[in-house]
């Protein structure tokens, strides 16, 4: 008898904790209905990978425009066979990427004929992948050449910086504050009561990742040592 009863509250026993038991999931669940819990597993889309493509078409300066001996055997080698003008590269101006290379140099220009006088022309020549060039355009660099340059203007000779004509850049340069100019090359000059020039310079505005950009400088010295700017002109590479 006593082993019926013990038999009887265990059992007893196990059926209320197994009630108490679907009670307490039962309320679990009816609290998460009733704050509006969501309890599907969430699904995450996968993120396609973005390729990354290089962007091509603007024209960079040349850090250095100085004619290297590989510029000036691209140069020659694009330029073979060209008739009726002598070029000579001054300044290798910059590049443009796009299916390989655009290369802009600052040439001094000659028309092949007895007493020509000079002037200066920007001459771009494509590089494709392959290493083949080819002569793009040539065009007259503005305010350089002598059907540009009225009143007695002349077209120099020679291109290089002189210190005379360095000294006059260096006075520019106080009155052009918050930009760096680079002489690269003289361009012209006028005799009046004193001399006026044109240089190609380099500009770069004197704050951080600024970008250079090529102006004509012109720059009036007077008989007494007074140097003024007169104007300061962009030039845009490009054709």
């Amino acid at each position: 008898m006593r082993n019926v009863m013990k038999r009887f509250l265990a059992g007893t026993l196990a059926f209320m904790m197994l009630m108490g038991a679907t009670g307490c999931a039962k309320a679990a669940d009816d609290l998460a209905a009733g704050s509006g819990a969501q309890t599907e597993e969430a699904v995450v889309e996968p993120v396609e990978e973005v390729e990354e493509v290089a962007i091509a078409g603007g024209w960079e300066a040349a850090e250095d425009t100085a004619m290297t001996d590989d510029l000036k055997d691209l140069f020659e080698r694009a330029l073979e066979g060209l008739t009726g003008v002598a070029y000579e590269p001054i300044a290798y101006l910059g590049h443009q990427v796009v299916a390989g290379l655009n290369h802009c140099f600052l040439c001094k220009s000659t028309v092949i004929y007895p007493d020509a006088k000079p002037g200066y022309s920007l001459v771009y020549i494509y590089e494709d992948l392959d290493g083949n060039l080819e002569v793009k355009d040539i065009s007259d660099l503005q305010n350089a050449n002598n059907e540009d340059l009225l009143g007695g203007w002349n077209a120099a000779e020679d291109p290089a910086i002189s210190e005379d004509v360095q000294a006059v850049i260096d006075k520019a340069r106080e009155q052009l504050l918050g930009v760096d100019y680079e002489a690269i090359a003289l361009l012209a000059s006028q005799v009046v009561s004193g001399v006026n020039y044109k240089v190609l310079a380099q500009a770069k505005a004197v704050s951080p990742d600024a970008q250079p950009r090529y102006v004509v400088l012109t720059l009036y010295s007077a008989l007494d040592g007074h140097v003024e700017v007169l104007s300061v002109d962009d030039v845009e590479l490009g054709y």
